[in-house]
């Protein structure tokens, strides 16, 4: 047989399989993807948040941001590692999200278990709060 007719028929059984695979996992298929730093560190803040600092409640009601953006970020946000703090005691993350066609920063301070949104910040608009 030649290389090109068993490239061809391992392909269409690859191709055959990833779909098959798809078909009955479509539920979990955030297995594939969860063992990622990213996944993991946006998992592990989600399952430990406790509160929120007064100073980011104020911040989100001066930047007009809703609850709901904690919720997006967890699903949608990305840990801005080079940013993030993690040789610290408690650990800081950064996370940036786009909410309602904005980038939104977060940062959460983490302990052992729990999480606390300290922050939140508008990094490329000029609005300014004054909150302290």
């Amino acid at each position: 047989m030649k290389f090109t007719r068993r490239l061809r028929l391992y392909l269409t059984g690859f191709l055959l399989g990833s779909i098959l695979v798809v078909f009955f996992f479509r539920d979990r298929l955030s297995v594939l993807t969860s063992w990622l730093p990213n996944n993991r560190v946006l998992f592990r803040i989600e399952n430990t948040l406790s509160e929120t600092s007064e100073l980011a409640l104020c911040q989100m009601s001066c930047y007009e941001l809703d609850t709901n953006m904690l919720t997006f970020a967890f699903d949608e946000g990305d840990v801005q590692f080079g940013m993030s703090e993690t040789h610290s005691d408690p650990k800081i993350y950064v996370i940036d999200t786009r909410y309602q066609d904005r980038l939104v920063r977060l940062f959460f301070e983490t302990a052992d278990s729990s999480a606390f949104l300290s922050k939140v910040q508008l990094p490329f608009e000029t609005e300014e709060c004054d909150c302290r």
